[in-house]
C-alpha cells in the first residue's frame, strides 16, 4: 500500500494490485477515504478465487477478435474482449 500527500495536510491510501507481468495498478474503482467501499475486501477475494479456480482449469485462451476501449474521460478500460477458451471439468464434481 502506498500513501500519496493531498496537499491538503491530508493522506490517501492507495491499495495497489500487481499483475503477472509486474505491471502495477492503482485500482479507483472502490474508492478513497470516507468514499471507500466497504464491501471491497470481499470483492477483491471473490476475484481472486475466481481467477485462482480458472487459472488452474483453463486449458487453452486466445483472443477471438479485436479489443474494444471505452472512449471516455470518466471511465477508463475495456469496454469488450472477445476470448475463445477451453476449460477442463472440475475435479471431484460429477
Amino acid at each position: 500500500m502506498t500513501e500519496t500527500e493531498t496537499g491538503t495536510g491530508t493522506t490517501i491510501s492507495e491499495e495497489r494490485t500487481t499483475l503477472t507481468d509486474g505491471f502495477d495498478l492503482v485500482d479507483p474503482g472502490f474508492g478513497i477515504g470516507e468514499h471507500f467501499c466497504l464491501g471491497s475486501h470481499l470483492a477483491r477475494r471473490s476475484q481472486q478465487a475466481l481467477f485462482r479456480e480458472l487459472a488452474r482449469r483453463v486449458e487453452s485462451l486466445e483472443l477471438a477478435g479485436e479489443p474494444e476501449w471505452i472512449r471516455s474521460s470518466f471511465v477508463v478500460g475495456l469496454k469488450k474482449l472477445p476470448m475463445r477458451y477451453r476449460i477442463a471439468p472440475a475435479s471431484g464434481r460429477a
